[in-house]
Formats: structure tokens, sequence, C-alpha cells
């Protein structure tokens, strides 16, 4: 089957989870898209309210096996029920972009937690307990959903300066679904600054302790304005670096005296390198509230 039937066949399916948006959102001509990890981005719009949308087209070509698709629809669907004020919600997918699968989600204009954070007024923490917040959401649904590629970028800013997540469960839905072999791997060295050791060592299926560790590091990456392990270069001595030991406190200069002890310590506390000591969200939740 070619990729033209199988996106038909998606299509099809997703009319029956009511999530097909291929009549109902277009790709705005002028713009050209972002590239992220998994995916390029493009801004569209719905036709009947003008509704600004992310449309964001999957880098990996789309299963043909029946099962796989419905996997990735209803797990797509499951992502449409979510409703929480730190979570940018999905809408549903379209077929129509790049002749690939697209995610269609609201479109945030002011960008990502990374870029914001550059303004030297802004303080990262309210915006570490709006990922913490959400965060939780997620790990409480029934099964959890781990978000797998928690950072900066993929946390943006609503008009009211809030935080909200982006692309949970992607990262395992086209790792696990997907074939990544045409159109660019969706392994990119990168992301490893934000990776637990374990998973590294053992490249096992990502879990709840997965994302504990990347609030650690994000909540790094805010305080400081850059990557974790920014000081180090080379990708393969990061990966040793993260094999041994944590980062090192950046000093209160460069985070601008906003990395507090009490916020050092939740940081080590996600980056326990004993499973059942590392925090889950409503731990880190409580001690954020005990450091505000």
């Amino acid at each position: 089957m070619d990729r033209r039937l199988t996106l038909e066949r998606l299509s099809m399916v997703a009319s029956t989870y009511k999530i097909n948006l291929d009549a109902e959102v277009y790709q705005e001509p002028i713009r050209s898209p972002s590239c992220g990890r998994r995916a390029l981005v493009y801004r569209g719009r719905m036709h009947q309210t003008g509704k600004k949308v992310a449309i964001k087209a999957l880098r990996c070509v789309p299963p043909i096996e029946e099962q796989s698709i419905t996997r990735i629809l209803r797990e797509v669907y499951v992502w449409t029920q979510l409703h929480h004020e730190n979570v940018v919600p999905v809408f549903g997918v379209a077929t129509t972009v790049n002749f690939s699968i697209s995610l269609i989600s609201d479109w945030m204009d002011m960008g990502n937690a990374i870029d914001h954070v550059q303004r030297r007024e802004v303080d990262p923490r309210p915006l570490l307990l709006d990922i913490a917040n959400g965060l939780r959401y997620l790990h409480e649904q029934t099964p959890a959903i781990i978000h797998g590629d928690l950072r900066g970028k993929n946390v943006m800013i609503s008009q009211g300066g809030r935080a909200l997540l982006i692309d949970y469960g992607v990262a395992q839905l086209v790792d696990s679904t997907f074939d990544n072999s045409v159109g660019g791997s969706s392994y990119d060295p990168s992301w490893i600054r934000w990776m637990a050791p374990e998973t590294m060592e053992h490249g096992r299926d990502l879990n709840i302790k997965d994302d504990i560790w990347a609030f650690g590091m994000t909540a790094l990456e805010l305080f400081t304005r850059r990557p974790p392990f920014y000081d180090i270069q080379g990708i393969n001595d990061v990966i040793a670096r993260i094999a041994t030991s944590p980062p090192d406190h950046p000093g209160n200069q460069v985070t601008r005296d906003h990395l507090t002890d009490g916020w050092w310590n939740i940081c080590h506390s996600c980056w326990s390198r004993i499973l059942s000591q590392r925090p889950s969200m409503s731990d880190v939740l409580r001690m954020i509230e005990g450091n505000w």
C-alpha cells in the first residue's frame, strides 16, 4: 500500500473517532514551518472560525498495519479529551499536509518557555509550578500519559504568561508505531541532555520516572536560560557526565538568584539514581509549595 492509500485509510478511520479535521483546517501558505524533533510545524486556521492552529506534520512514514493505525488514532482521541489549564489542547488529525499525518492543536502566539525566560523580568518559578501541575494531570490519567520529551521548547506560553505542555505522549507513540527510517530519525542527540541515565543505558520504554528526571533538567534549563550541561560541548562527553553525576550548581549570578537552595534540592531529588527515591509529580508540587 502506497503512502497516499495509507493516509486515505487513516483519514477514514479518524472519521470514526470524530477526530478527522481534513475538511476543517487549512495551512497558511505564507509561513515557513518550524522544525521540531518529530514534526514540521505549520500555522493553520480553522475554516469556519478562523481560529489559529498548529499543524504538526510528523516526520515519519505512516504505518500500513491496521492495528498500528487504530492505536495511533485511539491515542490521539484520548489527547482530544484532555482538559487542563497547563496542557495545550489537541483537536484531532489531518492527512493533507506533507503526505503525512498531522496533529492539530491550539496555536500559541507567545512562543515557548526557553525563549520567554530570556527576558530579564521573567521569573521561571511560576512557569515551573504550571509545568508540574500539567505533568501531574498527565500522570494521573488512566493509563498514565508519559510526556516523553519535556524541555523548554515543549512548553508554550499563554497570553497571560502561563506555561502549557505540548507534544505530550508523542515520543512514545511515534517511536513505537511509526517507521522512522524515512524523513529523519526521531532520535535527536540534543535530547540526551534531558534524558535519564537508565534510559540511555537500557533503551527501555519511557515511564513516569523519565518525566521526573526531565522536569529537574527543565527547571535547571529555565533557571539558567541554557540547555543542561551547556558547558559540555561534545555529546559523548554529555553522556559520560550524565552516567556519573548530575549538573553542578550554576551559581546565583547565572540564575539571577531565582535558584534557591529549596529549588536546587527539588532538582536533585528529581535526579536521584534510585528510581524508588525519585519523587512523583504530586511530591514535587508539595516541595514547590514548601519553597514558594
